[in-house]
């Protein structure tokens, strides 16, 4: 994580298409605009990538605000977590970028690790035991940055364990049958589900409960 991330206590979230002109753009935008409550810093870029292109007009109402950019070393080292599209995308990271592998996750499987380790916590934390979380003793006076860090930690950890074939999000460009509207409908879907998790963990909500 960057110096400036760990300064501000935020989790550095990466989305990553093929060309980063319109999923990732699109996954981007909505973790901005439903994720202003949450210590998150996120941004995107393409494994495929011509650099400096605007976006998919579906993508945003101001595709010429945008500009396309290479997924490299730099911003993987930087990024907390990767949110990829496909298997494809998790693959290529994964073969090139070996040291990023615990932390990246295709958009639905970290919908699904993360519900699966919020609940598991809750089975721990209401005294019963667990076969695979692993819960750190200070757990409680952990801050909200620290407790997302640990549960990117954890769904990689729980890969061994719930073993699930997860969907793709499919390209919305030259696919028969796949829209802009039903990719990013599954999409946004995905992600509320994987920011309530994020706020589930937050202190604050604890307290307030």
């Amino acid at each position: 994580m960057s110096g400036d991330n760990v300064s501000r206590g935020e989790l550095t979230v990466l989305a990553v298409c093929t060309a980063n002109m319109c999923r990732s753009v699109h996954t981007e935008l909505r973790i901005r605009s439903l994720a202003a409550d949450l210590p998150l810093s996120v941004s995107s870029a393409g494994v495929n990538t011509e650099p400096g292109e605007a976006a998919c007009p579906q993508a945003t109402d101001s595709p010429q605000t945008h500009r396309s950019r290479q997924i490299d070393d730099d911003l993987l080292e930087s990024a907390d977590l990767v949110l990829v599209m496909e298997s494809a995308h998790k693959s290529r990271i994964v073969r090139e970028h070996v040291r990023a592998r615990r932390k990246v996750f295709k958009v639905a499987e970290a919908q699904r690790l993360f519900t699966a380790v919020v609940a598991e916590l809750a089975v721990v934390r209401g005294g019963g035991e667990s076969e695979w979380l692993q819960v750190p003793a200070e757990f409680d006076s952990l801050s909200h940055h620290a407790r997302l860090l640990w549960l990117v930690d954890e769904a990689h950890n729980a890969r061994e364990y719930l073993v699930e074939s997860d969907p793709d999000m499919t390209d919305t460009h030259g696919v028969p049958g796949v829209t802009h509207r039903g990719i990013y409908a599954l999409l946004d879907q995905n992600l509320e589900k994987i920011l309530g998790s994020l706020r589930t963990l937050s202190p604050t909500v604890e307290s307030k409960g």
